[in-house]
């Protein structure tokens, strides 16, 4: 039973060194004057993926963004509160959440902060996560760009409002 807890926080404790690289590694990105929207393959949402999986239909394509959107903007606000109540369950939850969401709809550039977040919840780290939040928050802005450029309009991640991102309300 012993080997089998040490085992686990060394693992554990290795997870939280690879999150503590990644986060060091996306500070450094930030500090650097990053263009708005990355050449080659760093783009933020893998569109092929995007469009296959919307049988290349552009109405499902603008349903699924647009949900993408609004399942973002609600989780990244609970992350935000569960982060400030230094509730880490609640924020290993919706970080895995969300990065599953945004991995299973082709929105690759909010998957490893929000991995990162989840796994440093997990360890119960404390000092990284505003930083990894913040993170996800620009991948999320990087991602509503990309999108708008792409053709799909503001719907996106859409529209910055006192700091905070909202999506656009869809039209009835």
């Amino acid at each position: 039973m012993l080997a089998k807890n040490q085992a686990d926080a060394r693992t554990s404790l290795v997870q939280a060194l690879n999150c503590f690289d990644r986060l060091v590694a996306s500070q450094i990105r930030q500090e650097e004057s990053a263009p708005e929207m990355p050449s080659g393959n760093d783009e933020p949402v893998d569109m092929n993926y995007l469009r296959e999986i919307t049988q290349h239909q552009p109405h499902r394509l603008r349903e699924l963004v647009t949900a993408f959107a609004t399942e973002v903007e609600e989780t990244m606000d609970g992350l935000r509160a569960s982060i400030n109540a230094a509730d880490w369950d609640r924020t290993e939850e919706l970080a895995h959440r969300l990065s599953g969401t945004s991995a299973t709809c082709g929105m690759v550039g909010m998957v490893a902060p929000l991995h990162d977040l989840e796994m440093l919840a997990k360890v119960g780290g404390r000092a990284s996560n505003q930083a990894l939040y913040r993170e996800a928050r620009y991948q999320q802005r990087r991602i509503g760009v990309f999108l708008e450029n792409c053709g799909l309009g503001r719907i996106a991640l859409a529209r910055e409002t006192g700091g905070r991102t909202r999506p656009t309300p869809r039209p009835h």
